[in-house]
């Protein structure tokens, strides 16, 4: 936030305006430099610099549809073959998890 002066006198009014610090390139000696400016204007200097920042303005893109998703279930394999996890009981689930906790997709337990 920056004090607006009097154009006039250079007095101090009361109001502020929202400056940004933006880091720019001196045109005749080639250093780095900051420059003060008005958001409005940081982001019109940003979009004319693509190498820098054209990752951040894509106005030419396509939104593209999310991708269908399906749910997920887990598999037990046990002797018998696969099992669904949904279909166990808590028994059964408890069984399988302290005797071979990797056909649950768990780490092995340390014994």
């Amino acid at each position: 936030m920056v004090e607006i002066t009097d154009k006039a006198t250079g007095e101090p009014t009361g109001q502020f305006k929202t400056v940004v610090d933006f880091p720019e390139t001196d045109p005749k000696t080639g250093k780095a430099v900051t420059m003060r400016k008005t958001p409005e204007e940081a982001i019109r200097r940003m979009k004319e610099l693509p190498k820098a920042y054209g990752n951040l303005f894509t106005s030419n893109t396509v939104p593209r549809p999310a991708a269908p998703t399906k749910p997920t279930t887990r598999i037990a394999t046990t002797h018998q073959g696969p099992v669904d996890i949904r279909t166990l009981t808590p028994a059964q689930y408890r069984e399988i998890r302290n005797t071979n906790p990797e056909r649950l997709g768990l780490r092995p337990a340390y014994r």
